[in-house]
Order: C-alpha cells, then structure tokens, then sequence
C-alpha cells in the first residue's frame, strides 16, 4: 500500500490527500482466526485496533483497520477511504476463500488502480 502511494505521488505527480481507495469484499475479523506467529506482528505493526482476543479466548484480526491505518498513515483522508463489509469466508455461494478451502482449492483475485475518467482496461 505504501509503495503503491508513493508510486503515484512521486511518479505520476498526485497528491495522496486527493486519491480515493476502496477495498473490495475480503475475509473480515469474524472468519480470520490466527495464531500468535501472526498475531503478534499484526500487534506490532497496526496496534490493537487491528488484532483482538475474542471472549471464546481465539485471537482474530481486522485487515480492514489494518488496511485504513495503512491508508490514512500516507495521507489519504478517511472520507476517501471506502471499505467492503462483504466477509468471502462468510459468503461461499459468491466468493471463493482459499481458508475456507484449507488450501484444497485455488481461486481468482482481481484488483485495479485507475485515474478518474479513465477506463480500467
């Protein structure tokens, strides 16, 4: 996320406070269960905004505030930001989830950077 902001700022001459990001649906915090080894650098990184102890004692974690801290922290100002409620893990009729899956099946992933008034091609 970082690079790509730089990227745009430096190379392409836009400013981050004038960029608008959206995410699109993604395993939200109620489906992405993990361990320590993953937990504790989320923890480091993004705070505990982002990595939560459940009452049932299972550590879960936000990649959606991960994501906007992430956002944010590079200028983009949070009216800008537009984030997906849509959990894949939760939705199977619509959306493949390799963790759902156990890693048995493979699926597709697809993402875009675009100027506004121009067409993604």
């Amino acid at each position: 996320v970082e690079a790509a902001i730089r990227e745009l700022s430096s190379a392409r001459g836009l400013r981050p406070e004038g960029l608008v990001a959206a995410s699109g649906p993604h395993i939200r915090e109620c489906c992405f269960e993990v361990k320590d080894d993953v937990a504790v650098p989320f923890r480091e990184r993004f705070g505990d905004s982002v990595v939560h102890r459940q009452p049932s004692g299972r550590l879960t974690i936000s990649l959606a505030s991960a994501l906007r801290q992430l956002l944010t922290r590079a200028g983009i100002p949070g009216g800008s930001i537009d984030l997906s409620e849509t959990c894949t893990f939760c939705d199977p009729a619509r959306f493949f989830s390799y963790r759902r899956a156990k890693g048995q099946e493979r699926g597709r992933l697809g993402s875009f950077i675009a100027r506004r008034g121009e067409k993604a091609t």
